[in-house]
């Protein structure tokens, strides 16, 4: 494995990188610290392009994903009660 360079600025190599590097300077205004930062993107902003159909937060879809589908049928509040506790 090497280290492979791309060229800067240049979306269509390192598309997923330079988006986040344009949101970070979007909104990292209205933060004091990076890690405040990483705490508002994974779990408040909602990213369009897990699920198209629900937008959601990476946290959202991570506990979708963990929960068994017995347990989404049995309590199907069970995210947003675990988000909101």
């Amino acid at each position: 494995m090497g280290l492979i360079n791309s060229r800067p600025y240049h979306p269509q190599t390192n598309g997923k990188l330079e988006r986040f590097h344009r949101s970070l300077e979007d909104e990292i205004w209205y933060y004091l610290s990076l890690d405040d930062y990483i705490e508002y993107y994974n779990t408040a902003r909602l990213h369009f392009s897990l699920d198209i159909d629900n937008y959601e937060t990476p946290l959202m879809a991570f506990h979708k994903k963990k929960a068994t589908v017995e347990t989404r049928s049995q309590n199907p509040t069970w995210m947003e009660d675990d988000i909101h506790d």
